[in-house]
């Protein structure tokens, strides 16, 4: 499960990486809103939901996470995080990668500041660690 917030670019980058390193993997894009979810599933055969159910619901049957680090908090990414998107995904059993991102309220103290493009090699490198694990 891949979330992502505000323009979805995030997003449709981990799909894009994530496809690249397991194409066979069954991957589904959740927005917080309409316009991230058309980004992030645009030109790709992934299937998207949108909002506070869609989280909730694919949270629970999730076995990885990937999503920016806001969406972890309440009120995150611009206030689009609900207390219930937050709870849902810190509750849910999923392997849960946090991709930090320049516009994180949480700072974490071994936190260098990476691009983009960086953060999402990271995060695909976690997820590659914990599918060999």
């Amino acid at each position: 499960m891949i979330v992502d917030g505000q323009g979805g670019g995030l997003g449709r980058s981990l799909i894009d990486a994530v496809a690249k390193e397991y194409p066979t993997a069954e991957t589904v894009a959740v927005g917080t809103n309409s316009a991230a979810t058309a980004a992030m599933v645009r030109g790709s055969k992934v299937p998207g939901a949108t909002g506070e159910n869609a989280i909730s619901y694919n949270a629970g049957r999730a076995d990885i996470i990937i999503a920016p680090l806001g969406a972890y908090f309440a009120n995150g990414l611009m206030g689009e995080i609900s207390a219930s998107m937050a709870n849902a995904l810190c509750q849910s059993p999923a392997y849960k990668i946090a991709v930090p991102g320049a516009d994180s309220p949480v700072t974490i103290a071994s936190h260098r500041t990476l691009s983009a493009s960086e953060e999402v090699r990271q995060a695909i490198g976690l997820l590659r660690q914990h599918c060999k694990g």
